[in-house]
Formats: structure tokens, sequence, C-alpha cells
């Protein structure tokens, strides 16, 4: 029975992610260039603007935020996000897989919110990795499924991988 809940976790939190356990995602198209974009091209460039402040420098704050909002999600996401997952069909045992998802390939959210994770029972807990990491692991009670999203403080908090450590 956890095996089956851990295969339903993965398959929402892949689902969520953009991606399946078996296959890599295409690279998006390619855009036929516009007279419009032409035109931009050549346009002198505007005056630089400073960059917004981060909205949240609390982490707790951050992650409110951040869990509420696919926007929030999108924004606050490394290009590219490192993504793990385990093969499970690996010989001679289980191995980590990993790959780099161009932020455009992944489906925002890649967090359920507080409502999706109480209707299907996972548990989010957060840990420090030090003053300027925090991971958030996503996952179902008294099982192996488990999904560890990680975050460093860099100008502001950014989500940079995601582990799939469900078997």
């Amino acid at each position: 029975m956890k095996h089956r809940a851990g295969a339903a976790l993965l398959g929402l939190i892949f689902a969520l992610a953009g991606c399946d356990r078996a296959s890599t995602p295409l690279a998006a198209p390619a855009r036929p260039a516009s007279a419009s974009a032409t035109a931009l091209a050549t346009a002198p460039a505007p005056q630089a603007t400073a960059p917004e402040a981060c909205p949240d420098t609390d982490f707790d704050a951050f992650l409110k935020r951040f869990e509420t909002s696919a926007d929030a999600q999108r924004a606050a996401s490394a290009d590219p996000l490192t993504m793990t997952r385990i093969d499970a069909d690996a010989q001679p045992e289980p191995a980590p897989v990993t790959r780099r998802m161009p932020r455009a390939q992944v489906r925002f959210p890649v967090l359920p919110d507080a409502a999706t994770r109480r209707a299907q029972g996972l548990e989010l807990r957060v840990s420090s990795r030090g003053g300027n990491a925090r991971d958030v692991v996503v996952g179902l009670p008294d099982s192996g499924a488990q999904v560890r999203l990680a975050f460093e403080l860099r100008d502001c908090w950014t989500l940079v991988r995601v582990d799939d450590e469900s078997i």
C-alpha cells in the first residue's frame, strides 16, 4: 500500500513539475521572428531601471507567498532548475538521475498549496542548511515518498533544486 501511495505522490509532483519519470521533456519550439521583434532588436535600448527589491527576505514570509502562487513560484525559481529523481529500474540498484530543466519547461506550481496537501495527506517540513539555505520536504507520513525543494538566499530566495527522493 505504501508503494502505491508513494507512486501517487511521485505522479503528483512530476505532473506538477511538467515531466514524467520516464521521459525527458522536449525543448520549447522556436518562435518565428516577427517584423516587430526585428524592429525592437534594432531600436535603441531603453534606459535600465533598478531591479525590484525582494518581496520577502524572511524565509517564512517567502514560503507563504511561494506556495500560494504559480507566478511567484515561477519568478522565484532558478533557470535552469536542477531536478533529480530515483530510477528504480537502474541496475544493479536504484540510482539518482539528475537533469537541468529550463524554467520554461517546468509546469508550475511545483509545490502544492496547503489545501491540496491537506486533501492528499501530504506533510510539509522546513529545515535549515545554514543561514542562506533552506529545504522544504513534502511527503506522505510513514512512507518513503517525499520530494525535497532546496532554496538559497541569493539576491532573493530562489528555488534551486527539486529532489524526488521516493522509490
